[in-house]
Protein backbone atom coordinates (compact mmCIF):
# COMPACT_ATOMS: atom_id res chain seq x y z
CA UNK A 1 0.00 0.00 0.00
CA UNK A 2 1.14 3.26 -1.11
CA UNK A 3 1.92 6.45 1.48
CA UNK A 4 -1.21 7.99 -0.35
CA UNK A 5 -3.29 4.91 -0.18
CA UNK A 6 -2.43 4.83 3.26
CA UNK A 7 -3.66 8.81 4.08
CA UNK A 8 -6.29 8.37 2.17
CA UNK A 9 -7.54 4.79 4.81
CA UNK A 10 -6.64 7.30 7.49
CA UNK A 11 -8.79 9.81 6.53
CA UNK A 12 -11.76 7.75 6.10
CA UNK A 13 -11.11 5.64 9.64
CA UNK A 14 -10.91 9.33 11.28
CA UNK A 15 -14.53 10.26 9.72
CA UNK A 16 -15.87 7.13 10.66
CA UNK A 17 -14.37 7.36 14.26
CA UNK A 18 -15.42 11.24 14.41
CA UNK A 19 -19.28 10.11 13.61
CA UNK A 20 -19.14 7.88 16.31
CA UNK A 21 -18.10 10.25 18.51
CA UNK A 22 -20.37 12.97 17.31
CA UNK A 23 -23.21 10.71 17.51
CA UNK A 24 -22.60 9.62 21.09
CA UNK A 25 -22.13 13.30 22.28
CA UNK A 26 -25.28 14.01 20.70
CA UNK A 27 -27.05 11.03 22.84
CA UNK A 28 -25.32 12.23 26.43
CA UNK A 29 -26.34 15.96 25.71
CA UNK A 30 -29.86 15.06 24.52
CA UNK A 31 -31.27 15.16 28.22
CA UNK A 32 -29.50 18.57 28.65
CA UNK A 33 -31.16 19.96 25.54
CA UNK A 34 -34.38 18.52 26.80
CA UNK A 35 -34.11 20.26 29.80
CA UNK A 36 -33.30 23.55 28.87
CA UNK A 37 -35.79 23.51 26.33
CA UNK A 38 -38.79 22.29 29.22
CA UNK A 39 -37.17 25.46 30.96
CA UNK A 40 -38.51 27.98 28.30
CA UNK A 41 -35.14 28.87 27.39
CA UNK A 42 -35.78 28.65 23.54
CA UNK A 43 -38.96 30.97 24.43
CA UNK A 44 -36.57 34.11 24.97
CA UNK A 45 -35.94 37.16 22.31
CA UNK A 46 -32.90 35.41 21.05
CA UNK A 47 -33.45 32.30 21.39
CA UNK A 48 -30.47 29.93 23.08
CA UNK A 49 -28.42 32.76 22.37
CA UNK A 50 -29.36 34.12 25.24
CA UNK A 51 -27.20 31.16 27.46
CA UNK A 52 -24.08 32.67 26.56
CA UNK A 53 -24.75 36.31 27.40
CA UNK A 54 -22.48 37.99 29.37
CA UNK A 55 -22.85 37.86 33.19
CA UNK A 56 -24.86 34.02 32.44
CA UNK A 57 -28.06 35.59 34.19
CA UNK A 58 -29.98 34.08 31.70
CA UNK A 59 -28.21 30.86 32.00
CA UNK A 60 -28.53 31.18 35.92
CA UNK A 61 -32.41 31.69 35.75
CA UNK A 62 -32.78 28.36 33.34
CA UNK A 63 -30.60 26.54 35.96
CA UNK A 64 -33.05 27.76 38.80
CA UNK A 65 -36.30 26.86 37.09
CA UNK A 66 -34.83 23.52 35.96
CA UNK A 67 -33.16 22.78 39.53
CA UNK A 68 -36.29 19.61 40.00
CA UNK A 69 -34.60 17.58 36.79
CA UNK A 70 -31.03 18.51 37.27
CA UNK A 71 -30.57 15.02 38.97
CA UNK A 72 -32.27 12.91 36.58
CA UNK A 73 -30.32 14.80 33.72
CA UNK A 74 -27.17 14.20 35.57
CA UNK A 75 -27.97 10.52 36.16
CA UNK A 76 -29.11 9.99 32.73
CA UNK A 77 -26.03 11.45 31.46
CA UNK A 78 -23.90 9.35 33.66
CA UNK A 79 -25.46 6.25 32.79
CA UNK A 80 -25.66 7.19 28.75
CA UNK A 81 -21.63 7.90 29.23
CA UNK A 82 -20.94 5.14 30.63
CA UNK A 83 -22.49 2.76 28.21
CA UNK A 84 -21.52 4.53 25.29
CA UNK A 85 -18.01 4.31 26.45
CA UNK A 86 -17.86 0.43 26.62
CA UNK A 87 -19.80 0.47 23.52
CA UNK A 88 -16.85 2.61 21.45
CA UNK A 89 -14.93 -0.26 22.02
CA UNK A 90 -16.67 -1.61 18.98
CA UNK A 91 -16.19 0.89 16.24
CA UNK A 92 -12.37 1.36 17.71
CA UNK A 93 -12.15 -2.12 17.02
CA UNK A 94 -13.36 -2.22 13.64
CA UNK A 95 -10.68 0.44 13.12
CA UNK A 96 -8.13 -1.88 14.17
CA UNK A 97 -9.08 -4.63 12.16
CA UNK A 98 -8.58 -2.07 9.02
CA UNK A 99 -5.20 -1.05 10.25
CA UNK A 100 -4.33 -4.81 10.86
CA UNK A 101 -4.85 -5.50 6.95
CA UNK A 102 -3.10 -3.70 4.06
CA UNK A 103 -5.87 -5.48 1.49
CA UNK A 104 -8.84 -3.64 0.17
CA UNK A 105 -11.91 -4.96 2.81
CA UNK A 106 -14.62 -3.34 2.87
CA UNK A 107 -15.98 -1.50 6.28
CA UNK A 108 -18.25 -4.57 6.78
CA UNK A 109 -15.42 -7.09 6.69
CA UNK A 110 -14.23 -4.88 9.62
CA UNK A 111 -16.86 -4.49 11.11
CA UNK A 112 -17.27 -7.93 11.37
CA UNK A 113 -13.85 -8.60 12.40
CA UNK A 114 -14.13 -6.06 15.31
CA UNK A 115 -17.52 -7.88 16.46
CA UNK A 116 -15.75 -11.01 16.60
CA UNK A 117 -13.15 -9.14 19.13
CA UNK A 118 -15.31 -7.21 20.74
CA UNK A 119 -15.58 -9.32 23.83
CA UNK A 120 -11.72 -8.61 24.11
CA UNK A 121 -11.85 -5.09 23.49
CA UNK A 122 -14.60 -4.01 26.30
CA UNK A 123 -12.58 -5.81 28.61
CA UNK A 124 -9.89 -3.94 27.84
CA UNK A 125 -11.89 -1.12 27.72
CA UNK A 126 -13.59 -1.71 31.12
CA UNK A 127 -10.18 -2.83 33.02
CA UNK A 128 -8.65 0.73 31.60
CA UNK A 129 -11.76 2.63 33.10
CA UNK A 130 -11.47 1.44 36.45
CA UNK A 131 -7.50 1.65 36.65
CA UNK A 132 -8.19 5.38 35.72
CA UNK A 133 -10.73 6.02 38.30
CA UNK A 134 -9.18 4.39 41.16
CA UNK A 135 -5.98 6.61 39.97
CA UNK A 136 -8.10 9.61 39.64
CA UNK A 137 -9.54 8.87 43.01
CA UNK A 138 -6.16 8.40 45.12
CA UNK A 139 -4.93 11.54 43.37
CA UNK A 140 -7.50 13.32 44.41
CA UNK A 141 -7.19 11.44 48.32
CA UNK A 142 -3.55 12.69 48.32
CA UNK A 143 -4.09 16.36 47.11
CA UNK A 144 -6.64 16.56 49.90
CA UNK A 145 -4.99 14.50 52.46
CA UNK A 146 -1.41 14.73 51.95
CA UNK A 147 -1.36 17.90 50.40
CA UNK A 148 -2.44 19.58 53.46
CA UNK A 149 1.30 19.22 54.92
CA UNK A 150 2.52 21.39 52.58
CA UNK A 151 0.29 24.02 54.25
CA UNK A 152 2.54 27.10 55.20
CA UNK A 153 1.79 30.57 55.61
CA UNK A 154 2.47 30.90 51.70
CA UNK A 155 -0.95 29.26 50.49
CA UNK A 156 1.41 28.99 47.00
CA UNK A 157 3.40 26.02 48.48
CA UNK A 158 0.33 24.25 49.27
CA UNK A 159 -1.54 24.66 46.40
CA UNK A 160 2.38 23.68 44.31
CA UNK A 161 1.80 20.60 46.07
CA UNK A 162 -1.17 19.33 45.25
CA UNK A 163 -1.30 20.59 41.81
CA UNK A 164 2.19 18.12 41.78
CA UNK A 165 -0.01 15.64 43.00
CA UNK A 166 -2.71 15.60 40.91
CA UNK A 167 -0.08 15.82 37.88
CA UNK A 168 1.50 12.39 38.43
CA UNK A 169 -2.29 11.50 38.85
CA UNK A 170 -2.71 12.61 35.50
CA UNK A 171 0.76 10.75 34.34
CA UNK A 172 -0.44 7.64 35.71
CA UNK A 173 -3.94 7.75 33.88
CA UNK A 174 -2.26 8.59 30.82
CA UNK A 175 0.47 5.52 31.00
CA UNK A 176 -2.53 3.32 31.59
CA UNK A 177 -4.13 4.29 28.60
CA UNK A 178 -1.07 3.74 26.80
CA UNK A 179 -0.86 0.38 28.00
CA UNK A 180 -4.58 -0.10 27.07
CA UNK A 181 -4.27 0.53 23.60
CA UNK A 182 -1.15 -1.70 22.84
CA UNK A 183 -3.30 -4.24 24.66
CA UNK A 184 -6.07 -3.49 22.32
CA UNK A 185 -3.57 -3.76 18.87
CA UNK A 186 -2.21 -6.75 20.46
CA UNK A 187 -5.11 -8.48 21.52
CA UNK A 188 -6.79 -7.59 17.89
CA UNK A 189 -3.52 -9.05 16.27
CA UNK A 190 -2.70 -12.25 17.85
CA UNK A 191 -6.14 -13.34 18.86
CA UNK A 192 -5.04 -12.98 23.03
CA UNK A 193 -7.37 -12.63 25.95
CA UNK A 194 -6.94 -8.91 27.45
CA UNK A 195 -4.62 -10.37 30.54
CA UNK A 196 -2.14 -12.00 27.86
CA UNK A 197 -2.33 -8.92 25.89
CA UNK A 198 -1.82 -6.57 28.80
CA UNK A 199 1.30 -9.08 29.23
CA UNK A 200 2.76 -9.13 26.30
CA UNK A 201 2.06 -5.31 25.52
CA UNK A 202 3.85 -4.68 29.06
CA UNK A 203 6.86 -6.53 27.33
CA UNK A 204 6.77 -4.61 23.87
CA UNK A 205 6.75 -1.47 26.00
CA UNK A 206 9.66 -2.39 28.04
CA UNK A 207 11.51 -2.90 24.57
CA UNK A 208 10.78 -0.11 23.14
CA UNK A 209 9.74 2.80 25.83
CA UNK A 210 11.42 5.27 23.85
CA UNK A 211 10.19 4.98 20.55
CA UNK A 212 6.21 4.57 22.32
CA UNK A 213 6.99 7.60 24.28
CA UNK A 214 8.22 9.59 21.49
CA UNK A 215 5.18 8.27 19.24
CA UNK A 216 2.48 9.38 22.16
CA UNK A 217 3.91 12.53 23.48
CA UNK A 218 3.61 14.84 19.77
CA UNK A 219 0.45 13.49 19.13
CA UNK A 220 -0.87 14.39 23.03
CA UNK A 221 0.92 17.58 22.65
CA UNK A 222 -1.06 18.41 18.81
CA UNK A 223 -4.29 17.33 20.47
CA UNK A 224 -4.14 19.42 23.47
CA UNK A 225 -3.46 22.39 21.10
CA UNK A 226 -6.18 21.54 18.87
CA UNK A 227 -8.50 21.13 22.04
CA UNK A 228 -7.14 24.75 23.24
CA UNK A 229 -7.65 25.93 19.35
CA UNK A 230 -11.25 24.77 19.32
CA UNK A 231 -12.23 26.58 22.15
CA UNK A 232 -10.57 30.21 21.52
CA UNK A 233 -12.24 29.43 18.26
CA UNK A 234 -15.44 29.22 19.71
CA UNK A 235 -14.93 31.99 22.16
CA UNK A 236 -14.09 34.53 18.90
CA UNK A 237 -16.92 33.83 16.87
CA UNK A 238 -18.95 34.68 20.39
CA UNK A 239 -22.94 33.37 19.78
CA UNK A 240 -24.21 35.07 22.25
CA UNK A 241 -24.70 37.59 19.18
CA UNK A 242 -27.87 37.36 17.00
CA UNK A 243 -25.96 36.60 13.36
CA UNK A 244 -27.38 33.20 12.59
CA UNK A 245 -24.13 32.30 11.22
CA UNK A 246 -22.19 32.21 14.28
CA UNK A 247 -23.07 28.70 15.71
CA UNK A 248 -22.94 26.88 12.57
CA UNK A 249 -19.01 28.66 12.39
CA UNK A 250 -18.42 27.63 15.83
CA UNK A 251 -19.95 24.20 15.54
CA UNK A 252 -17.86 23.46 11.78
CA UNK A 253 -14.51 24.62 13.84
CA UNK A 254 -15.13 22.85 16.39
CA UNK A 255 -15.85 19.63 14.63
CA UNK A 256 -12.39 20.30 12.36
CA UNK A 257 -10.49 19.99 15.63
CA UNK A 258 -12.33 16.84 16.91
CA UNK A 259 -12.00 15.58 13.36
CA UNK A 260 -8.64 15.82 13.65
CA UNK A 261 -8.24 14.97 16.63
CA UNK A 262 -9.27 11.81 15.48
CA UNK A 263 -7.26 11.77 13.10
CA UNK A 264 -4.33 11.68 15.20
CA UNK A 265 -6.07 8.80 17.38
CA UNK A 266 -6.23 6.28 14.19
CA UNK A 267 -2.56 7.41 13.46
CA UNK A 268 -1.44 6.80 16.92
CA UNK A 269 -2.77 3.49 16.75
CA UNK A 270 -1.49 2.56 13.05
CA UNK A 271 2.18 3.39 14.76
CA UNK A 272 1.69 0.80 17.58
CA UNK A 273 0.74 -2.14 15.30
CA UNK A 274 4.42 -1.12 14.09
CA UNK A 275 5.88 -0.56 17.47
CA UNK A 276 4.59 -3.92 19.48
CA UNK A 277 5.44 -6.09 15.67
CA UNK A 278 6.78 -9.46 16.88
CA UNK A 279 9.32 -9.00 14.70
CA UNK A 280 11.18 -5.10 14.10
CA UNK A 281 11.08 -3.46 10.60
CA UNK A 282 13.78 -3.60 8.97
CA UNK A 283 17.16 -2.01 9.95
CA UNK A 284 16.50 -3.16 13.87
CA UNK A 285 14.40 -0.68 14.97
CA UNK A 286 10.77 0.62 14.99
CA UNK A 287 11.86 3.80 13.80
CA UNK A 288 13.13 2.08 10.31
CA UNK A 289 9.45 1.79 9.52
CA UNK A 290 7.87 3.96 6.85
CA UNK A 291 7.53 8.05 7.21
CA UNK A 292 3.79 7.15 7.08
CA UNK A 293 3.65 4.36 9.79
CA UNK A 294 4.34 7.61 12.55
CA UNK A 295 1.15 9.77 10.92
Amino acid sequence: MTSLQSLRRLAWLATGLWSWRLAAALIVAAPWVDLARASGAAAHADGDAALFSSGGLVLLDVLHRAEPGLRAAAWTTAAAFALLSLAGALPLAAVLAALATRSRRGAFAWLAEGTAAFPRQIAITAGAGVGRALLALAAAWAAVTVGASFATPDERHADLGRVAILALGFAGGAGVGVVADCARVVSLRDGLGPVAATRRSLGALRAGAWWVVRAWSWRAGVTAALSVAALVAVARVDVSRPEPWRPAAAWLAGQLCLWAIAALRVSWFARLFELTAPEPPAGGSPQAASPAADW
